[in-house]
């Protein structure tokens, strides 16, 4: 009997956060879903009560309030360490290094992604070595490391191909993701053919799934390969449009104010001052709950020289 519970709350977490990601369904309903099956979870698995909390820590980390996704990923690390759950504690420890990877801090990022890794690899979890490389690799990334990124995202593409126990998230978020980064990472180094070829896997990747996410941040990637590959500004808008409609759909607020400030600088190189001011005003009002995010700081001090 325990045993049918166990996997009816597990099916009932996978679902909700499947229909999240698919525009589906709201947040609010899915944080009401996730709570009254967390309140039954405490009766049957610490297993389950530390997914439940990772799940409320990823639709707050969406919104931009990394304050209450941090709490919600300790209280997850307590119910995973209750009962040695390794998969668990490696895995929120990648969610807890997103949180400061968001917040610009990429030291902390990498240390806790690199702590998951070890205990993911000590105790034979495959997916949990592959997203931990995978967000190594995209932290890197952005704070300019290429070569560094390009070898451990190469290093996940190999692992997830090698994996013998499948991961419902595989599909869902990590290929797209995986493929997404690496097609900037070597944008960022020129090489273009390489670049477009990964980015393209990662868009067929993310629409054979229907995931709105994972659609909007290739489609972000296309946006930032476009402008190092000095493709038309249509054509950068173009993907801009795309990934700021996907979003939408799913309230994903950080990402939108990544995106508007993306545009706010493609404005600003093209010269057009009163757009670049718009979109800067615009990604301000979505990091509004994030006020410790490092692009919120950025864009405000734009906002104070522009007003000036």
């Amino acid at each position: 009997m325990a045993q049918q519970v166990y996997g009816m709350i597990e099916n009932i977490y996978d679902r909700t956060v499947r229909k999240f990601y698919q525009g589906k369904l709201d947040r609010a309903t899915a944080i009401s879903v996730i709570l009254r099956q967390l309140s039954v979870a405490r009766h049957v698995d610490q297993r389950l009560v530390g997914k439940g909390y990772n799940i409320l820590a990823l639709l707050s980390f969406e919104v931009g309030n990394y304050t209450e996704a941090l709490d919600y990923f300790q209280k997850a690390q307590i119910a995973f360490n209750d009962v040695d759950h390794m998969e668990g504690v490696a895995s929120t420890l990648t969610h807890i290094g997103e949180v400061f990877r968001e917040l610009g801090n990429y030291d902390e990022a990498i240390y806790h992604y690199q702590q998951a890794r070890l205990i993911a690899e000590a105790h034979d979890e495959e997916y949990q070595v592959v997203f931990a490389l995978s967000n190594e690799g995209g932290a890197n990334l952005e704070r300019g490391d290429i070569d560094t990124a390009i070898l451990l995202m190469e290093l996940a593409m190999m692992r997830l191909q090698g994996m013998h126990k499948w991961h419902p998230d595989i599909q869902h978020r990590l290929i797209p993701e995986v493929l997404g980064n690496l097609g900037h990472a070597y944008a960022q180094q020129r090489d273009f053919d390489q670049a477009w070829a990964y980015v393209e896997r990662a868009l067929l990747a993310a629409e054979q799934n229907g995931d709105l996410h994972s659609m909007g941040k290739v489609h972000q990637s296309m946006m930032k390969i476009s402008l190092l590959d000095e493709r038309p500004t249509d054509e950068v808008f173009d993907h801009f449009q795309k990934a700021a409609y996907y979003m939408y759909q799913i309230n994903a607020v950080a990402e939108l104010g990544h995106l508007f400030n993306a545009a706010a600088q493609l404005w600003e190189r093209e010269g057009d001052m009163d757009n670049a001011l718009s979109a800067y005003e615009e990604a301000a009002r979505y990091f509004t709950d994030a006020e410790l995010n490092h692009a919120a700081r950025e864009i405000r001090e734009k906002l104070v020289l522009y007003q000036s």
